[in-house]
């Protein structure tokens, strides 16, 4: 009979051997131990992050803020934002727009070209605000 143990997420995959590090470095939940990027936000982190109860409205406010800022508008608390996905978005549209073709996989004509263009541009907007957002997590 095989062993459970192999077959069993938390001890035996990426995802475990991820989060073994992620404790060996006193990474936060939601942060990649190796690069440091934030994968998503979640407003218990920023609570955590803040100091808890006493700053229960600056880490609201902050959620909030990141939440506008990243194009996902006005959301509840229990939510949790996908940061990494918006940097993904701009390198596939790279991508798109060096191979030529749009986001369906069409042939770009001088529209589509521009349109890539701006929705890259869009992007790294919402990539910077939200990169602004996050420093003043860490200045406090």
């Amino acid at each position: 009979m095989a062993d459970p143990k192999l077959n069993d997420p938390e001890a035996n995959s990426q995802f475990a051997a991820s989060k073994a590090l992620a404790k060996e470095k006193g990474t936060a939940p939601g942060v990649d131990p190796e690069t440091g990027e934030r994968a998503a936000v979640t407003y218990r982190q920023l609570y955590n992050e803040t100091g808890g109860a006493e700053n229960g409205a600056v880490a609201e406010r902050m959620f909030r803020d990141i939440a506008r800022k990243g194009g996902y508008g006005d959301v509840g608390l229990n939510q949790a934002l996908d940061i990494r996905s918006l940097g993904r978005s701009v390198e596939d549209r790279k991508k798109a727009l060096d191979g030529g073709r749009d986001m369906e996989g069409r042939e770009l004509d001088l529209y589509g070209k521009h349109k890539l263009q701006q929705e890259i541009q869009h992007q790294d907007n919402l990539i910077n605000d939200v990169g602004e957002a996050l420093e003043q997590l860490k200045k406090g």
